[in-house]
Order: structure tokens, then sequence, then C-alpha cells
């Protein structure tokens, strides 16, 4: 599945899918997944930070 079918079903509109397409060509990895997390439960102290990639 494409960065743009993944970011669309997460919830981002067409820039912030191209900003994450651009990051992860930049950065030179390969996005696996994509979430959004609200930002009440990203100040949770239980929840671990988790970044999937391929290099």
């Amino acid at each position: 599945m494409k960065i743009k079918a993944k970011a669309k079903r997460a919830g981002l509109d067409e820039s912030e899918a191209r900003d994450l397409k651009l990051l992860a060509r930049a950065l030179g990895i390969r996005i696996r997944s994509v979430e959004v997390i609200p930002a009440e439960k990203q100040a949770e102290p239980k929840r671990r930070k988790v970044f999937n990639y391929d290099e």
C-alpha cells in the first residue's frame, strides 16, 4: 500500500501525506504504517513510542 493511501486511512490530508512522503524520502526509510495519536494519549506515561521502518 502506498503512503498516500496509508495516510488517508489515518485521517491525514493531502499536504500532510505529501510531507510524510518527503520526510520518508529524505530519511531514506519506507513507511510501513501510519497512526495518528491524539494529544491526550501522547502524554500517557505507559504508552511506548514505536517506530516501524525499513532502512
